[in-house]
């Protein structure tokens, strides 16, 4: 293990690829599933969402979403925002997010990427603001099954998101987690059966029916409770809200605020359901004629997706989300267990509170590319107590 002296952004060169000669390819297998060459085929069952499923979506008792937010024309980022289903059964913003918490005089918190140094602190520079346990501390995950559901499309309409999540969940990176989780073991989260959905979209989905009706049908094959998560990804074009104003919606700038979310509905038949809604990332909106990327990675001009990364853009775009909300659903699933007291989304705007992944996000989704499993992905780094700062090793 690198020295916690050392440990700060990881700063990798691309791996270089050899071609083996024929004979050489059996001796080499190992090797090649660790790069993430090779992998194990998914197992892709058809799923159907039927009357039953949006009945118990109605009755869901208890929903929370917490979005990820998304590049802003004008600069900076939509916040990460926090939605509770209150008294009327519609979801809100939560007002009191530090529930029984100390409140804390909020400090700048500065994000740093490739050759930025946070102002005023010595190099690599830490963030004053750790993860902060809840009093009493909600759940986490110490592990479970992830089942992704693919809406509308086949798992090639995302660039096969499974090579990514086998990675991670054999890599150093997951271990980050296991400070907040209190386990160390390898393989404690695991890739399920996945499932097709065929369902009718003529409108924006909406989560707290639509979203609820696909996780539903997913809960009851699959399971639910925190031993399961389910990955909800949307086919290009697809949009999804979780209030009227609070979108992924590329074609509709004015609402389009979120990346990606994860959340958690209780189900009166089948109980607590664990979720995350990953749309298709490299889409684009358009505003005053130009086109707007507004949650690719790696793209210094959010106008182009141009910029080389590792896996291409839409790979490493999707692996970056995929990472995210996995990371904040094992250590927040119920948003009272672990977050910050405050993060600053740009210099003069305070959001409260952050999780894991919500405080290591940097301003324009530019990152330094590091190796989950010995395969270099384009994605951010999860923030650690143990070093004040973001990390990619435990």
């Amino acid at each position: 293990m690198t020295h916690p002296s050392k440990v700060v952004w990881l700063v990798l060169s691309a791996a270089a690829f050899l071609l083996l000669p024929p004979r050489a390819a059996a001796q080499s297998s190992s090797a090649a599933q660790a790069a993430g060459q090779i992998t194990e085929p998914e197992t892709v069952i058809a799923l159907e969402v039927t009357a039953d499923d949006g009945v118990a979506a109605g009755a869901a008792t208890g929903h929370r979403v917490r979005t990820y937010g998304a590049l802003r024309p004008e600069g900076g980022r939509h916040p990460s925002t926090l939605l509770v289903k209150d008294g009327s059964g519609s979801l809100a913003k939560a007002h009191n997010l530090t529930n029984n918490l100390t409140p804390l005089t909020a400090q700048p918190v500065f994000y740093f990427g490739p050759g930025i140094t946070p102002p005023g602190l010595p190099s690599p520079g830490f963030y004053p603001d750790d993860m902060y346990q809840f009093t009493p501390p909600g759940p986490v995950v110490t592990r479970a099954q992830t089942h992704n559901v693919y809406v509308n499309c086949t798992a090639d309409c995302w660039g096969t998101p499974t090579t990514f999540q086998k990675n991670l969940f054999k890599s150093e990176f997951i271990h980050v987690v296991d400070q907040y989780v209190g386990s160390t073991g390898n393989r404690r989260y695991t890739l399920g059966t996945s499932a097709s959905v065929t369902y009718p979209v003529s409108a924006p989905l909406n989560d707290s029916s639509d979203i609820a009706s696909i996780v539903h049908a997913a809960g009851v094959k699959f399971g639910t409770g925190y031993g399961h998560i389910q990955n909800i990804f949307l086919q290009k074009g697809v949009d999804v809200c979780t209030a009227p104003s609070l979108c992924y919606s590329p074609d509709n700038s004015a609402t389009w605020g979120t990346c990606s979310y994860h959340g958690y509905f209780d189900f009166p038949d089948i109980g607590h359901a664990l979720y995350a809604v990953i749309p298709y990332q490299d889409d684009f909106a358009v505003i005053n004629g130009t086109p707007f990327y507004a949650c690719d990675v790696g793209q210094p001009d959010p106008t182009t997706n141009t910029a080389a990364t590792p896996n291409g853009v839409l790979v490493d775009s999707t692996s970056h989300v995929i990472s995210h909300e996995m990371l904040e659903t094992i250590t927040d699933p119920d948003y009272d267990a672990w977050e910050s007291l405050s993060f600053d989304s740009f210099n003069t705007f305070f959001f409260l509170p952050g999780e894991i992944g919500d405080v290591c996000t940097n301003l324009s989704y530019l990152y330094t590319p590091f190796e989950v499993a010995g395969k270099l992905y384009y994605i951010e780094p999860a923030y650690s107590n143990k070093y004040h700062l973001c990390t990619t090793i435990p």
